[in-house]
């Protein structure tokens, strides 16, 4: 009898131990499932982002993001413009557009996208205000934003400018067709 009752002590404890293993795969799991929430956070910005006409009639400053799912440098970027659309609720109007999607060809013909994240700032009327390409951090997003929520100059930043849309043209005349954020694969 005293073999039986360790047997039954030894699969109790074996139950403790299968408890607590559980109990820390399921909080390293919920961790992780954080991590994976941040990589979607693109996906779930652009799937609360007004239409483009929208956004460019409706009387406030825009920011279009075209970006990819894969495109690293957007995944890194995705939490300041979280923070950036939430600090100007109700001021700007933030659209994001995946390259992948064909509903945006027209759109990233028409503003010559090359590389992303590509930001195109417009100001109140739907002007474009400025262009950027690549990765920006808060502080220098801030201060554009900043800018074209009180109307004012571009501020003088590396790699912002403020463009007119034809000089945004690039013609590959060695390959005959315009490059694109699709032309590098």
């Amino acid at each position: 009898m005293n073999d039986d009752a360790s047997t039954q002590m030894l699969s109790i404890t074996q139950r403790f131990i299968l408890l607590f293993v559980a109990l820390g795969l399921g909080t390293v799991l919920f961790f992780l499932k954080g991590d994976i929430g941040k990589q979607n956070s693109l996906e779930e910005i652009a799937s609360r982002s007004l239409p483009p006409e929208v956004a460019l009639r409706n009387g406030k400053p825009t920011v279009f993001e075209f970006y990819a799912d894969w495109c690293e440098v957007c995944k890194k970027m995705a939490p300041s413009m979280l923070s950036l659309e939430d600090k100007n609720s109700g001021k700007v109007d933030f659209v994001f557009l995946n390259v992948e999607n064909d509903r945006w060809y027209d759109l990233i013909d028409t503003y010559k996208v090359k590389g992303i994240p590509q930001l195109n700032f417009f100001d109140k009327d739907g002007e474009l205000f400025g262009t950027s390409v690549g990765l920006r951090t808060l502080p220098e997003l801030d201060e554009v934003l900043d800018a074209l929520v009180k109307n004012k100059s571009m501020p003088d930043l590396a790699g912002i400018n403020a463009y007119d849309i034809t000089s945004l043209t690039d013609y590959n005349k060695s390959q005959e067709q315009f490059i694109t954020p699709r032309s590098h694969g």
